[in-house]
């Protein structure tokens, strides 16, 4: 489905659902006509039940190791980080005794 017909589709879901999606708020309306119109759901309610569901959050902002890959700064994960450097965490457990 092309970003034409996918917006068509989220539009006319807002007014085919309106009376059933009165009282969620506007973000997980949004994201269960967006599953119906991807057919990530088969109906209305798994697509409720699907976006209700907390997000697998990423690696937390705190752990990890910044550096610079191609000009842009990434956060590794420690072992991400030694399967790429793993002479530099040697040098950084010295370091840090």
């Amino acid at each position: 489905m092309d970003r034409k017909a996918f917006n068509q589709c989220i539009s006319s879901g807002f007014k085919t659902y309106k009376k059933e999606l009165e009282e969620y708020p506007q973000p997980l309306k949004f994201c269960s006509i967006a599953k119906l119109c991807a057919s990530r759901a088969k109906d209305l309610k798994e697509a409720i039940l699907v976006c209700s569901q907390p997000r697998e959050s990423k690696e937390s902002s705190g752990k990890g190791i910044s550096v610079q890959i191609r000009g842009k700064t990434r956060k590794l994960s420690l072992e991400e980080y030694a399967r790429i450097c793993p002479c530099e965490v040697e040098r950084l457990k010295k370091e840090n005794g």
